[in-house]
């Protein structure tokens, strides 16, 4: 049989800094190219107003007193606001008419037509 003496020889400290220098090497440039591949932030674009032509909305008025609801009568051919009889700040009494509806005229000349029949 024969004797193998085996003793571990240390590395030399200029391969121990070698190594270290390129493992920082390294990782700085993984690390460099991960920052470049990454995805920059996209600033949102500010929208021009858009001009409104007609507004459709359910409105209230809210006197000092109490708060009136007002809706425009429901149907299948919508009805939307032809005259404002009304301005800002003008007194009411029951019964005031406040809007004239595009609808009006159709439904005037519907009744009109029911009571003459009758």
């Amino acid at each position: 049989m024969v004797k193998i003496d085996e003793q571990r020889k240390s590395p030399s400290p200029y391969l121990v800094a070698i190594a270290g220098v390129s493992l920082l090497v390294l990782g700085g440039g993984v690390a460099y190219r991960s920052f470049l591949s990454r995805p920059t932030p996209q600033v949102a674009a500010i929208p021009k107003p858009i001009a409104v032509k007609k507004v459709s909305a359910l409105g209230r008025l809210e006197p000092q007193g109490e708060v009136i609801q007002v809706f425009a009568p429901t149907s299948q051919e919508g009805a939307r606001v032809e005259l404002l009889k009304i301005s800002h700040g003008q007194q009411l009494r029951k019964g005031d008419a406040i809007a004239i509806l595009d609808t009006y005229a159709r439904r005037f000349v519907s009744r009109w037509s029911c009571r003459k029949i009758s």
